[in-house]
């Protein structure tokens, strides 16, 4: 739970290189907007990570990764969140 109710947090980037992210890691960050996902493999997780944020959250993902991140477990529940991204190596 590692930014369980974290009230502040606004925007974040999940690096290249996580895997696996633990339940409840965002959940009740109510004022969570853009959650940037680097990886091309959903790293994997619960179906509760995001459950309390913001209902305007954005999901950026890698281009060409969204049929992954639909149907992966933990993910699939905000596939109307997703959107693909051009990532930059210097973001």
């Amino acid at each position: 739970k590692a930014f369980y109710g974290c009230t502040i947090l606004r925007e974040l980037t999940i690096p290249e290189n996580v895997s696996q992210i633990n339940e409840a890691a965002f959940e009740n960050c109510t004022y969570l907007k853009e959650l940037y996902c680097v990886p091309t493999t959903p790293p994997a997780t619960h179906s509760n990570i995001l459950r309390g944020t913001d209902q305007d959250l954005n999901i950026y993902i890698p281009r060409g990764t969204i049929q992954r991140y639909e149907i992966a477990e933990g993910w699939r529940d905000y596939a109307n969140a997703l959107i693909e991204y051009d990532y930059d190596i210097a973001k």
